[in-house]
Protein backbone atom coordinates (compact mmCIF):
# COMPACT_ATOMS: atom_id res chain seq x y z
CA UNK A 1 0.00 0.00 0.00
CA UNK A 2 0.92 3.00 -0.60
CA UNK A 3 1.79 6.29 1.70
CA UNK A 4 0.07 9.91 2.50
CA UNK A 5 3.44 11.48 2.89
CA UNK A 6 6.11 11.89 0.69
CA UNK A 7 9.27 12.59 0.72
CA UNK A 8 10.64 15.34 -1.94
CA UNK A 9 14.35 16.45 -3.16
CA UNK A 10 12.58 19.92 -2.56
CA UNK A 11 9.17 21.26 -1.47
CA UNK A 12 9.73 24.75 -3.09
CA UNK A 13 7.18 26.03 -5.18
CA UNK A 14 4.20 23.95 -3.75
CA UNK A 15 1.50 25.11 -1.06
CA UNK A 16 -1.14 23.48 1.08
CA UNK A 17 -4.25 22.74 -0.91
CA UNK A 18 -2.30 22.40 -4.63
CA UNK A 19 -3.52 19.98 -6.33
CA UNK A 20 -0.72 17.82 -7.62
CA UNK A 21 0.21 14.72 -10.22
CA UNK A 22 1.79 11.42 -8.76
CA UNK A 23 3.37 9.18 -11.17
CA UNK A 24 6.20 7.09 -12.74
CA UNK A 25 7.91 5.17 -15.36
CA UNK A 26 6.27 1.86 -16.13
CA UNK A 27 9.40 -0.13 -15.41
CA UNK A 28 9.71 -3.96 -15.35
CA UNK A 29 10.46 -3.95 -11.38
CA UNK A 30 6.67 -1.89 -10.99
CA UNK A 31 4.90 -4.87 -13.31
CA UNK A 32 6.74 -7.50 -11.88
CA UNK A 33 6.05 -6.19 -8.20
CA UNK A 34 2.43 -4.63 -8.80
CA UNK A 35 0.64 -6.63 -12.01
CA UNK A 36 2.65 -10.21 -11.70
CA UNK A 37 3.80 -9.76 -15.31
CA UNK A 38 0.84 -10.35 -17.27
CA UNK A 39 2.23 -8.92 -20.21
CA UNK A 40 -0.03 -6.07 -20.55
CA UNK A 41 1.83 -3.23 -19.88
CA UNK A 42 4.58 -4.26 -22.62
CA UNK A 43 2.29 -4.81 -25.07
CA UNK A 44 1.10 -0.97 -24.94
CA UNK A 45 2.58 2.05 -25.73
CA UNK A 46 3.11 3.42 -22.09
CA UNK A 47 5.80 0.84 -21.41
CA UNK A 48 9.13 2.67 -20.35
CA UNK A 49 7.20 6.32 -20.43
CA UNK A 50 6.28 8.19 -17.57
CA UNK A 51 2.68 8.12 -16.39
CA UNK A 52 0.64 10.19 -13.73
CA UNK A 53 -1.02 8.01 -11.81
CA UNK A 54 -2.77 10.05 -9.21
CA UNK A 55 -4.21 13.48 -8.32
CA UNK A 56 -4.02 14.55 -4.78
CA UNK A 57 -3.95 17.80 -2.75
CA UNK A 58 -1.62 18.54 -0.74
CA UNK A 59 -2.78 18.86 2.57
CA UNK A 60 0.69 19.67 4.73
CA UNK A 61 3.91 20.64 3.91
CA UNK A 62 7.11 19.72 6.07
CA UNK A 63 10.33 22.56 4.77
CA UNK A 64 12.56 20.79 7.50
CA UNK A 65 11.85 17.42 6.11
CA UNK A 66 10.96 17.82 2.45
CA UNK A 67 7.94 16.35 2.49
CA UNK A 68 4.13 16.67 1.73
CA UNK A 69 1.16 15.05 3.06
CA UNK A 70 -1.36 13.99 0.81
CA UNK A 71 -5.16 14.43 1.00
CA UNK A 72 -5.66 10.34 0.62
CA UNK A 73 -3.61 7.53 0.69
CA UNK A 74 -1.77 6.15 -2.63
CA UNK A 75 -2.88 2.91 -4.10
CA UNK A 76 0.48 1.68 -4.99
CA UNK A 77 3.90 2.88 -3.49
CA UNK A 78 6.08 5.63 -5.24
CA UNK A 79 9.47 4.76 -5.36
CA UNK A 80 12.35 7.01 -6.30
CA UNK A 81 13.79 3.18 -8.25
CA UNK A 82 10.48 4.15 -10.30
CA UNK A 83 11.68 7.37 -11.10
CA UNK A 84 8.65 8.69 -8.94
CA UNK A 85 7.68 12.41 -9.35
CA UNK A 86 5.42 14.83 -8.02
CA UNK A 87 3.87 17.45 -10.47
CA UNK A 88 1.71 20.70 -9.87
CA UNK A 89 -1.46 20.02 -11.88
CA UNK A 90 -1.62 22.80 -14.40
CA UNK A 91 -4.35 24.61 -16.07
CA UNK A 92 -5.42 22.81 -19.11
CA UNK A 93 -4.38 19.69 -17.57
CA UNK A 94 -8.17 18.07 -17.81
CA UNK A 95 -11.21 18.96 -20.28
CA UNK A 96 -13.56 20.62 -18.28
CA UNK A 97 -17.30 21.01 -18.79
CA UNK A 98 -17.48 18.49 -21.02
CA UNK A 99 -19.49 14.98 -21.08
CA UNK A 100 -20.56 11.65 -22.72
CA UNK A 101 -24.24 10.95 -23.55
CA UNK A 102 -26.20 8.30 -25.65
CA UNK A 103 -22.50 5.95 -25.12
CA UNK A 104 -23.00 1.82 -25.90
CA UNK A 105 -20.42 -0.02 -24.50
CA UNK A 106 -19.43 -3.62 -25.80
CA UNK A 107 -17.21 -6.27 -23.57
CA UNK A 108 -17.89 -9.37 -25.78
CA UNK A 109 -14.52 -10.53 -25.64
CA UNK A 110 -15.35 -11.04 -22.15
CA UNK A 111 -17.88 -13.46 -22.84
CA UNK A 112 -16.04 -16.38 -24.72
CA UNK A 113 -14.86 -19.32 -23.98
CA UNK A 114 -10.99 -18.81 -23.77
CA UNK A 115 -8.75 -15.90 -23.21
CA UNK A 116 -8.55 -12.66 -25.53
CA UNK A 117 -4.94 -13.10 -26.92
CA UNK A 118 -2.98 -11.43 -29.90
CA UNK A 119 -0.54 -13.60 -32.28
CA UNK A 120 2.40 -14.01 -29.64
CA UNK A 121 -0.07 -14.91 -27.10
CA UNK A 122 -0.57 -11.93 -25.04
CA UNK A 123 -3.50 -12.09 -22.61
CA UNK A 124 -5.60 -9.20 -23.21
CA UNK A 125 -8.95 -10.27 -20.97
CA UNK A 126 -8.27 -7.59 -18.44
CA UNK A 127 -8.44 -4.58 -21.34
CA UNK A 128 -10.94 -2.12 -20.67
CA UNK A 129 -14.29 -1.80 -22.51
CA UNK A 130 -13.61 2.44 -21.82
CA UNK A 131 -11.06 4.11 -20.36
CA UNK A 132 -11.58 7.84 -18.64
CA UNK A 133 -8.01 9.95 -17.83
CA UNK A 134 -7.25 13.23 -17.16
CA UNK A 135 -10.62 13.47 -15.37
CA UNK A 136 -12.05 15.09 -12.19
CA UNK A 137 -14.03 18.08 -10.60
CA UNK A 138 -11.79 20.95 -11.87
CA UNK A 139 -13.77 23.12 -8.72
CA UNK A 140 -11.87 20.85 -6.02
CA UNK A 141 -8.65 22.01 -6.66
CA UNK A 142 -6.50 25.04 -6.39
CA UNK A 143 -4.76 25.43 -9.85
CA UNK A 144 -1.02 26.47 -9.88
Amino acid sequence: MGARTLFLSSVGGLVVGQAVYVGWNITDRFVTEFHGDQGWWQATNEFGAFSDFFIREIAAIDTEANSITLDALLQYRALVADGAAVRPFANGSFFVHSGVVGIGISTSHFARDQNCTDGAGTDYTQEAALRLERCCDPARFKRS
